[in-house]
């Protein structure tokens, strides 16, 4: 199952590095928050012909403060004004770097 979940991941991000190719490296997508770690956000999206990409957006790449897993590990929530970012929200983001072999996508928030 490991393995194959794997490979799923690899043949996405070779399916995204094309679509990025095809129709500009600055392109936005809508996604929405599918998972938390201490670390960051996971954030499944979709492009042009239905496919559906999954990568994850470094806590530290979310502008304006520091945030913490809570307790109930659903949200990152910031420090300072408690701002929250949780499972289900809706996130507009851009693709920063695509390791197709690895099955890695790493994004960062869309401004504006």
């Amino acid at each position: 199952m490991v393995l194959e979940r794997d490979a799923d991941d690899v043949c996405a991000a070779f399916l995204l590095e094309r679509e990025l190719f095809q129709e500009g490296y600055e392109k936005r997508f809508r996604g929405e928050v599918s998972g938390v770690i201490r670390s960051g956000a996971f954030v499944r999206f979709g492009g042009r012909l239905g496919d559906v990409y999954e990568g994850f957006i470094p806590a530290r790449r979310i502008r304006g403060e520091r945030f913490e897993l809570n307790l109930e590990e659903t949200s990152l929530v910031g420090s300072k004004t408690g701002r929250k970012v949780s499972i289900g929200d809706g996130l507009d983001v851009q693709v920063d770097k695509v390791d197709a072999a690895q099955g890695r996508v790493d994004l960062f928030p869309a401004e504006g």
